[in-house]
C-alpha cells in the first residue's frame, strides 16, 4: 500500500489532538502525520508532539485552508488525507476508508463526510436559505461510494 501523509490542521485542539494522533496510528496505513499548528493559544503543539506526531508545523496565518497548505510544504508521500484536529467519531480504520479508494479504485479525489444533528435554526432556516440561493452548491456528488465490510 502507498504512504500516506496526513495533515492535520488544528487551532486549539489540546482536548482533542491527542486521541486523533492516536487513533492514526493504530491504523494499518503507513503514514506520517503533520500537525499544523494554525495560531493556537493553547498547548496543541506540545500535546501534538508528546503525541507522537511525525510533524508539527506553525501556520502564522490563521484559517484552515492556510493550514492545509502549509501542511502540503512538509508532506512526502503522493497520497494526502486532510483531518479534522477535532474528530471524536475518528477510528483506527478511518485512514483505510478514506485511502482504499485513492490506493484500489483508481479514484483521485476522496471527501468524507458524517452526520450530525443540526440545531433548529440550521435544519429549519440556514440550509434551506443556503439551497434556494446557491441551488448549485448541492449538485456535486460522488458516484462512487466505498464501504468497508467488516
Amino acid at each position: 500500500m502507498q504512504k500516506v501523509s496526513v495533515i492535520i490542521p488544528a487551532f486549539n485542539e489540546e482536548k482533542n489532538i491527542a486521541n486523533v494522533i492516536k487513533n492514526l496510528k493504530q491504523s494499518k496505513v503507513e503514514n506520517e502525520i503533520i500537525i499544523v499548528n494554525n495560531c493556537s493559544t493553547d498547548n496543541t503543539e506540545m500535546i501534538a508532539k508528546e503525541a507522537g506526531a511525525d510533524k508539527v508545523v506553525y501556520c502564522a496565518k490563521q484559517g484552515k485552508g492556510y493550514a492545509m497548505e502549509e501542511g502540503l510544504k512538509y508532506a512526502q508521500n503522493d497520497v494526502v488525507a486532510f483531518i479534522d484536529g477535532d474528530l471524536k467519531i475518528l477510528t483506527n480504520q478511518i485512514l483505510e476508508e478514506i485511502t482504499n479508494p485513492i490506493v484500489y479504485e483508481n479514484v483521485d479525489f476522496v471527501k468524507s463526510t458524517f452526520e450530525r444533528e443540526g440545531g433548529r435554526v440550521t435544519e429549519l432556516v440556514t440550509k434551506p436559505l443556503l439551497e434556494l440561493l446557491f441551488p448549485d452548491m448541492y449538485k456535486f456528488r460522488s458516484t462512487i461510494k466505498w464501504n468497508n465490510s467488516r
